[in-house]
């Protein structure tokens, strides 16, 4: 399995190796004009090297100015805007960058010509280069941003309808509404069926099986009970602000019988998920 850090490091070398051949390309067909194994070739290394260098300045500025702006387009601004916005950044960034290093090292340093024509399709060709690599990085956030959204989407909206539970050397698969509570006691979870049928797991904790419980179905009370909102015939109040869930009768055990206690800093979350089914707990906060 490839890591996160492999991936960047690709992104990184594509990213390079792509400026590199572009610079190669633009040295050969547009300055000097030569292709290797033609009669008088030689690699015209001042020129790609100078090729190069403006393309790296300009490519990373582009990719400074976006990381900057950031924070402040994503959410705020639609697709549409932000592109529009970069796109003029960019492209002012790139004619500045582009026309300080050309005059520094193509006047002042080597010492040529300011040659006008060459001086706006060469800035042209860079603006061009920006705004093609400000629809990459745009795509590849909004990209990302979806997918986020999706894998939020996902959890909220309670489609982990498949709950997979080991017991003994079994692998069990229950729906979620199947299910009426779990319970964690002495290292041991257990969950009870609205059959009321009662099932010993392997998990030793809850946090074991809390990523398959889809959050509009399943609260966690306290820490020894989820239990499903289907099965809660009634809230009561109790000492010190708590709250006391009373359990529907055929899943009222020795210890629910009197109401299962809510953990006092749940309590508000708890009401507020109660009430509102088609919200999971952590869109109130």
């Amino acid at each position: 399995m490839r890591t996160l850090g492999s991936k960047m490091k690709s992104i990184v070398f594509i990213r390079y190796f792509s400026m590199i051949s572009l610079a190669f390309f633009i040295t050969h067909y547009l300055s000097y004009r030569k292709l290797p194994f033609s009669d008088g070739y030689e690699f015209p290394l001042q020129s790609f090297a100078i090729v190069l260098i403006f393309g790296l300045f300009i490519c990373e500025l582009n990719a400074f100015i976006y990381r900057r702006l950031k924070d402040s387009y994503l959410g705020s601004m639609s697709l549409r805007q932000i592109i529009l916005r970069q796109f003029a950044l960019s492209a002012a960034g790139t004619a500045i960058m582009f026309s300080v290093l050309f005059i520094g090292i193509n006047v002042l340093l080597i010492g040529r010509t300011f040659h006008p024509p060459s001086f706006f399709l060469y800035i042209l060709m860079c603006i061009g280069i920006a705004l093609f690599e400000d629809v990459l990085i745009t795509a590849k956030d909004f990209y990302s941003m979806y997918q986020k959204s999706r894998e939020k989407n996902f959890k909220h909206k309670g489609e982990v309808n498949k709950i997979l539970v080991e017991h003994g050397e079994k692998t069990l698969e229950f729906e979620a509404g199947e299910l009426a509570y779990l319970r964690s006691k002495n290292g041991v979870v257990t969950i009870l069926d609205q059959n009321l049928k009662e099932y010993t797991t392997n998990f030793g904790s809850l946090s074991e099986i809390e990523e398959q419980l889809p959050s509009t179905e399943f609260f966690k009370i306290n820490r020894q009970y989820y239990i499903n909102r289907k099965v809660i015939k009634s809230i009561k109040k109790d000492n010190n602000r708590k709250l006391k869930v009373l359990l529907e009768k055929p899943y009222q055990g020795n210890e629910s019988s009197e109401g299962l206690n809510v953990s006092r800093y749940k309590s508000v979350l708890f009401k507020r998920w109660y009430l509102s089914p088609e919200l999971p707990p952590k869109a109130h906060k």
